[in-house]
């Protein structure tokens, strides 16, 4: 599946395309189980894609999320991001439909 990654900020602004293979849907099952336990998570590690990571308890009062193009311009972004009650369930009903395509 070809996908894009979109970071925008009052201060700067980010896009990565990417290709998304079954597994790394699995993954984000898997991880979306992590983050509505209250764990930080890293995904998309296999130095195909950009590499996505969302940190809980950092120097922020909302999570840390980090998007790092780690296979072309090894540039970094890291942005603080209050995700609202109900984000990761609201993200599962996407993987879903997306599983469904």
């Amino acid at each position: 599946m070809d996908a894009e990654v979109v970071i925008a900020s009052s201060f700067c602004n980010g896009r990565l395309e990417l290709c998304l293979p079954s597994k790394d849907l699995d993954d984000w099952s898997k991880a979306l189980d992590s983050l509505a336990a209250g764990h930080s998570i890293c995904w998309m590690t296999d130095l195909r894609n950009p590499e996505i990571n969302i940190e809980f308890n950092t120097q922020f009062s909302v999570p840390l999320i980090t998007v790092e193009d780690v296979c072309g311009s090894h540039t970094a972004m890291a942005v603080p991001v209050n995700l609202p009650d109900g984000w990761v369930d609201e993200q599962r009903g996407y993987l879903e439909r997306v599983r469904q395509l």
